[in-house]
């Protein structure tokens, strides 16, 4: 995988830290159902920059302790280990759906069929957090054949998301954790997020999304919620968002799953 990323970081270590205004706040995101997991940490942001300090990880990407740093959205991601003074590198274009499916060597690969997104706006909804919200209802649908070394298996996903947004901070403050701020990797996938995202012109406080998949006459449904807490306006410094001097850089959980793949190919 590129290490792009790393070689951003390293060559900003000599640039003098400027205090720049930000955003500070704490984030639980939570699955149930199928792919169960809760994942918790702090983000320090500033526009296309982010740190997060993950607590409770997914035990895979990002173990817990881990602090995560990107200058692109999240686009990629320099991953470190403070306890071992080490990182690697995720890009995360590389890592999911049409991406994937080149990493794989086109043994993996996605037909879209049927794309459907809606976007309703349901009003102010009070506040969370201290901030006067709106509620947007996102609902999505497509089918969609995962073609496996030239096994088809046909299924239909059917997503809807309420979303409390805020229009008094801006979007460019959510973290690519948030279930607003991840994409698919999928082309035709990422355009429905798009739309949808289309229609809430702020910072999504809370957000729950309720997935279901129909796959050879069973259903799985699984429920994703996130949610922010503890918002602070405040300044960050460039060199929050720089690697350590020291650290070593490592391979990546994917990359060491790539070589695992080839080998049993």
């Amino acid at each position: 995988m590129r290490s792009r990323a790393a070689l951003f970081f390293i060559s900003v270590l000599a640039v003098a830290s400027t205090a720049l205004a930000g955003l500070a706040y704490n984030f639980e995101s939570t699955t149930t159902g199928v792919g169960a997991r809760t994942m918790t940490g702090s983000v320090r942001a500033e526009g296309s920059k982010v740190r997060v300090t993950i607590g409770k990880g997914d035990g895979i990407l990002f173990k817990d302790g881990s602090v995560v740093v990107s200058t692109d959205g999240g686009q990629t991601l320099a991953v470190m280990d403070p306890a071992t003074k080490s990182y690697y590198d995720l890009d995360l274009g590389e890592l999911l759906g049409d991406g994937l499916s080149k990493q794989l060597g086109g043994t993996v690969s996605f037909d879209i069929q049927n794309p459907r997104v809606a976007v309703r706006d349901r009003g102010d909804a009070g506040k969370v957090e201290g901030y006067p919200v709106r509620m947007s209802v996102l609902d999505s649908s497509y089918d969609m054949a995962v073609n496996v070394m030239g096994q088809k298996m046909p299924m239909k996903i059917n997503m809807s998301t309420e979303v409390l947004w805020t229009d008094r901070l801006g979007a460019e403050f959510t973290n690519f954790l948030q279930l607003r701020g991840m994409r698919t990797g999928i082309d035709a996938v990422d355009k429905i997020i798009s739309a949808q995202s289309a229609g809430i012109k702020g910072f999504p406080l809370h957000q729950k999304t309720t997935t279901r998949v129909e796959m050879n006459g069973n259903t799985m449904t699984s429920t994703a919620t996130s949610k922010v807490s503890r918002i602070q306006k405040t300044k960050v410094t460039q060199s929050e968002f720089t690697l350590p001097a020291g650290y070593a850089r490592t391979e990546s959980p994917i990359q060491k799953m790539m070589k695992s793949f080839g080998s049993v190919r």
